[in-house]
């Protein structure tokens, strides 16, 4: 039709539902990757060393979340910071969601998009295909997306809890009440995500 504005040429892959979903992992995943950098410069402020050495040190080695989130780790396994031990459940477990779900995201971020319009978008890993006819593939719906989505979000929560309490010298029955509150609101969250209706049927052609 004359009036038809066309359709835009950079508006590739997915459908538009979709790829604002992928746009909220990107951006949920960053939330995630502060939350880790804000609890690493308090764990090593824990160890004795100054906030602005551990900038220094993020800074000079061009630490990755991914790194700090090991280090971490590491440190809580050794023992040398002493924390209570809800810290020592919920910040490995917070941050094991987030390794999980930084891999899905890089999936999400990095893979190529094919062009496709329906409910699913499909996913290629040609760059690194070695059979360039037969490259890995995956799948994504809007469910799993938001799912991806919300447990970034939930794992960033909790992290940055952790990282407030220590620093504050909060006492442990603070962070249980704090952490099980924090626990029903995400289910809270996640059972309204989960009820989100797909766009209408026009915007999700088959």
């Amino acid at each position: 039709m004359p009036n038809e504005t066309p359709k835009d040429p950079y508006r590739i892959g997915p459908i538009e539902p979709l790829r604002a979903e992928i746009g909220q992992v990107v951006v949920n995943h960053s939330t995630c990757e502060s939350a880790i950098h804000s609890l690493f410069l308090t764990i090593l402020g824990k160890a004795g060393l100054s906030d602005r050495a551990t900038r220094v040190l993020v800074k000079s080695q061009n630490m990755k979340a991914s790194s700090m989130a090991k280090t971490i780790l590491a440190l809580l396994r050794d023992g040398y910071i002493g924390l209570d031990d809800e810290y020592l459940v919920r910040i490995p477990e917070a941050i094991r969601g987030y390794q999980k779900l930084s891999g899905l995201r890089n999936e999400v971020a990095h893979w190529q998009w094919a062009v496709t319009d329906g409910h699913k978008g499909t996913l290629f890993n040609d760059l690194q295909a070695l059979d360039p006819k037969n490259p890995q593939t995956t799948e994504h719906t809007l469910t799993t997306l938001r799912e991806i989505s919300v447990g970034l979000v939930a794992a960033a929560v909790v992290l940055n809890l952790c990282a407030t309490a220590i620093a504050s010298g909060f006492q442990q029955l603070w962070a249980d009440t704090a952490l099980k509150d924090i626990d029903n609101r995400l289910n809270e969250l996640r059972a309204k995500v989960a009820a989100l209706p797909d766009p209408a049927a026009e915007e999700m052609p088959q």
